[in-house]
């Protein structure tokens, strides 16, 4: 298979030994070492990621206009890689500090096992799709750690972590706005009240462009690509094939008292993203990644549920579920790669040496 670089078999495979390993010796700290291996496989990489090049360029030849559009702490990781001439170093930099957010995030979650991290290197939109949108990815975990307050009721630690993680990069400013509904999403509802929100998600297309033209934030953005080519489509109803075998499973086969707080929270945020994936997808792609801050209530919300699961034998389906589709979503993401009109923008991966 030319298309499959033989660095993300590699990873692939030292993944599964970590994992088997963590829960032979039951000793969750040496997830930590395969923590480290993937900060240096993201860090130390060189061509992977959709707009690697264009990062590349403006930490060794950007000009200070173009530097000044970008985020200040962004920016400012981009200024320190340029005073010491070498791109790496924003990389890297970048590639810890998404990592040991969400490392961070899980573990103030109690979510923090090999089964999360599993999630976390191969499920999608995740640790491939950092390598592309690095700014956004830094700030979705340090917005992930933001929410862990939310969920303690630390509401001014969530505002200020949330604003820190504006600084990276603008667009996770709308999470803020999670502060008025903090008390309605730790709710547990029934299952046709997700259904409902699926389908208002696919109706509220023409609310969502009305309030963002009338509150003119990122506005002319989003009318620049409304009337683009329409992306994610398949990304989307994978998640949403994903989400309704998870609450099904859930429904039919969680004890009800097993049904805590956390997971409604991480159910209810999973959701939420559907229905801004959902409502946004018309406007393509680059609209659509608001969503994808809550990526990472996915590996929470399908570890509560593998915990509350009591019947041996459903728990063992489940989890070979979420295995199969962890590592589908993995390689499909590095075949499709190369059909990018952009180029193959992961399978040219080398180390940066």
């Amino acid at each position: 298979m030319e298309w499959l670089n033989g660095w993300y078999i590699g990873l692939y495979f030292t993944l599964i030994f970590f994992i088997f390993l963590s829960i032979g010796l039951k000793n969750r700290k040496i997830l930590g070492i395969f923590i480290c291996i993937l900060i240096l496989f993201s860090g130390f990489r060189y061509g992977a990621g959709i707009d690697f090049f264009i990062y590349e360029h403006l930490v060794l030849e950007g000009m200070d206009y173009e530097l000044q559009r970008i985020e200040p702490l962004s920016r400012l990781l981009m200024v320190v890689s340029k005073y010491f001439d070498v791109s790496f170093l924003f990389f890297l930099s970048t590639s810890f500090l998404y990592m040991y957010s969400i490392v961070i995030g899980l573990k103030r979650f109690d979510s923090y096992s090999a089964f999360t991290i599993y999630m976390f290197t191969l499920f999608t939109l995740s640790f491939l799709s950092s390598f592309g949108f690095v700014r956004q990815f830094v700030a979705t975990g340090i917005l992930f750690v933001a929410f862990s307050y939310l969920f303690r009721g630390k509401s001014k630690r969530f505002i200020l972590v949330s604003l820190l993680a504006t600084l990276f990069h603008y667009s996770s400013i709308v999470y803020v706005l999670f502060y008025f509904i903090r008390y309605f999403i730790q709710r547990n509802f029934k299952f046709w009240v997700y259904v409902l929100l699926i389908i208002a998600g696919l109706l509220s297309t023409e609310l969502i462009s009305f309030l963002i033209i009338k509150i003119g934030f990122y506005a002319h953005y989003f009318l620049f690509y409304s009337d683009g080519e329409v992306a994610g489509v398949k990304i989307y109803y994978s998640l949403l094939l994903v989400s309704l075998s998870i609450l099904f499973v859930e429904t039919f086969f969680v004890n009800k008292k097993k049904i805590n707080t956390l997971l409604s929270y991480s159910k209810n945020m999973v959701f939420i993203s559907l229905f801004m994936y959902s409502a946004l997808l018309p406007f393509g792609e680059k609209f659509v990644r608001i969503s994808y801050y809550l990526i990472p209530f996915y590996y929470v919300w399908a570890y509560q549920i593998y915990k509350g699961i009591s019947s041996k034998e459903v728990k063992i389906i489940y989890l070979l579920f979420i295995v199969l589709i962890c590592s589908f979503y993995y390689f499909s993401t590095l075949y499709f790669a190369q059909f990018s009109s952009r180029g193959d923008f992961l399978n040219n991966f080398r180390l940066n040496f």
